[in-house]
């Protein structure tokens, strides 16, 4: 969620995030407003890739002040509304990846043996490590597959990594979240369609899109490329507020939760 340089030209980083925005203000619409509504939170699931794919397809791996800002005011948050402390949010799982991506990134390449073992091991942790950190260690798999576009492997290689990512993930948001039959259909399906134009991402810009759309357009597409860590953190502070303003369910001024309580029902 850290924005890119800035140009004149719509790029295709505005158009990735401009989706990924998007989709993610419409699955937390429905975390926080209409949670009986599974199908929001299935829109939801297909813009976790786009973001720790960025994370991974990044030739930096700076950690600006403003993401640790950004952790620390929205864990402050949730302690203030009531919400359970863990798993902490996002930023603080792309901190984390970004601090051991590199590291990961050697163990996994060591030979084909240590492949397959860490693969094996990330895979497992993913339920576990998301009791910490939003998608625990399954947003390592997604920033490594990045990583892996950006730096050209074998058609093989990548075609590997995309179907073990697509699997890990629609497999731990199946169990973490329950879906129908025709649910999980739209959220196995969208990822990988998801994850396919991933596997094709390249840095451009797209001036004939910007000649295609109105101003408005422009503006709003931009904001979301360049600005999506500040939409983030903002949309998410407001809907909380809006939830404990309202008197919702699971939210109390200061009622300081570790973790959620449907784990213990």
């Amino acid at each position: 969620m850290i924005r890119k340089p800035i140009t004149d030209n719509l790029t295709s980083y505005d158009a990735l995030k401009t989706f990924a925005v998007l989709i993610m203000v419409v699955d937390h619409i429905g975390h926080y407003f209409f949670p009986d509504i599974l199908w929001l939170r299935v829109i939801g699931r297909l813009c976790v890739p786009a973001w720790f794919f960025l994370i991974g397809y990044a030739r930096s791996r700076d950690l600006p002040r403003e993401l640790w800002f950004g952790a620390l005011v929205l864990t402050t948050a949730d302690v203030v509304v009531g919400m359970p402390l863990f798993p902490v949010n996002i930023l603080v799982t792309i901190i984390i990846i970004r601090l051991v991506l590199d590291k990961a990134i050697t163990l996994f390449e060591k030979n084909k043996a240590s492949q397959i073992a860490f693969a094996f091991v990330l895979f497992m942790v993913i339920l576990p490590t998301s009791l910490i950190t939003d998608y625990g260690t399954s947003g390592l798999i997604m920033a490594m597959f990045g990583y892996y576009v950006r730096h050209k492997k074998s058609e093989q290689f990548t075609l590997g990594m995309l179907v073990f990512c697509w699997l890990s993930y629609i497999l731990s948001q199946q169990l973490s979240s329950g879906f129908d039959v025709n649910q999980f259909t739209v959220v196995a399906g969208g990822t990988l369609a998801v994850y396919y134009v991933l596997k094709y991402f390249r840095p451009m810009d797209m001036p004939s899109l910007r000649r295609a759309i109105t101003p408005v357009g422009v503006f709003i597409m931009q904001a979301c490329g360049r600005y999506s860590l500040e939409i983030y953190v903002a949309h998410l502070l407001i809907f909380k507020l809006i939830a404990i303003s309202m008197g919702f369910e699971g939210f109390g001024l200061f009622q300081v939760q570790l973790l959620p309580p449907e784990l213990f029902e």
